[in-house]
């Protein structure tokens, strides 16, 4: 049987750069600075929540008071799902609205502009319908869990979740009968990927609908913010802040969601940010949060060493004492041949 947490973190759909598989080491670091009895009665600030892995474990483990701040809307959908919400689910009357047909005044816009280069006309046609009766919902908790839903289903649908383009036109092609079966990657009879694509769309929307009721639980209390973090931080006060900025020389994460932000959140440009380019951005953002005790810092070594990352913090960490752990780790094994990434880990605590 899989760990509550394991529950809660499969809820969510998947989302690169996430600390899914991180948490319960950077909380084994984190305990050793601040011991886990005294956690119920700390703020615990998350600055770039992103997929919420550690805004689910801080809930999870019991800190008094948690604030969410990311600058996507994906990441804010998220935290209203999984976070801020303490007791809504969805039921089978939820799924059932949402496969009403659709009215005939409706335009198709999926199905007009991402079949057959994305999905097939069939899977388009059901999130034309299952997006335009979750804009009908007024409850904000109840949108945003069925925005999570149809983002699981939009995976579901596609051969490569992590693709937009090209490489998903020949699968939906193959189910609109527009293409040979025998054309296509035989890897992607093997894996599974195929036999995906054939599941009856109403099985596949109740399974993401149970799947996303698990990540429903109730826990710390919750204050969102949106926007971004070295304007936002200042303004914020708690305990611990964990800071996870995109890291300098990795892949932009926002590349991979572009489908899912232009569909679900109508976003579809996120300009690069300091972060992206050069380690030099950390200095701004650990002045930002000089009024914060802890601090908890998450970083690739891409164009960094431990000892390097280590020595840019303790610039910064006035009173505090700096300690640096590592893991090795890929987030994305699948779209990287790099064998030798590591997972930085700063943690800086005020003295006693």
């Amino acid at each position: 049987m899989r760990p509550l947490l394991s529950l809660r973190q499969a809820a969510k759909p998947s989302y690169f750069g996430g600390k899914q598989a991180l948490t319960s080491w950077i909380g084994a670091c984190l305990a050793e600075a601040a011991p886990q009895k005294n956690w119920p009665g700390l703020t615990f600030i998350d600055a770039f929540s992103g997929g919420g892995a550690m805004g689910i474990w801080a809930k999870s483990v019991g800190f008094g008071r948690l604030i969410i701040n990311d600058a996507s809307m994906r990441a804010i959908n998220i935290a209203r799902a999984f976070l801020a919400n303490q007791n809504t689910q969805l039921s089978r009357q939820d799924l059932y609205f949402l496969n009403q047909p659709l009215p005939p005044d409706v335009p198709r816009w999926i199905e007009a502009q991402y079949s057959p280069s994305v999905f097939s006309h069939r899977h388009a046609q059901k999130l034309d319908q299952w997006l335009y009766w979750a804009s009908q919902i007024q409850d904000p908790v109840r949108g945003a869990l069925y925005l999570m839903v149809i983002w699981h289903c939009i995976n579901a649908f596609r051969c490569y979740p992590t693709s937009r383009g090209t490489s998903n036109g020949p699968y939906a092609e193959a189910l609109d009968g527009l293409r040979r079966w025998d054309s296509i990657n035989p890897k992607r009879f093997r894996d599974g990927s195929v036999e995906r694509l054939l599941k009856p769309t109403l099985d596949v929307l109740e399974r993401k609908l149970n799947l996303v009721n698990q990540g429903v639980f109730s826990g710390s209390p919750v204050e969102i913010h949106h926007g971004d973090a070295i304007e936002i931080l200042p303004k914020l006060n708690g305990d611990m802040v964990y800071l996870d900025p995109p890291y300098a020389g990795t892949q932009r994460y926002d590349e991979g969601f572009a489908l899912v932000d232009e569909l679900l959140f109508s976003e579809n440009t996120f300009p690069a940010t300091d972060f992206s380019s050069s380690v030099d951005a950390l200095h701004a953002l650990l002045e930002s949060v000089q009024h914060i005790p802890t601090w908890i810092l998450s970083y690739g070594n891409q164009q960094i060493d431990l000892d390097g990352l280590e020595a840019v913090v303790q610039k910064h960490a006035k009173n505090r004492k700096v300690k640096g752990y590592s893991k090795c780790y890929s987030h994305m094994r699948h779209l990287t041949e790099r064998r030798n990434n590591q997972e930085l880990l700063i943690i800086a605590s005020m003295e006693n």
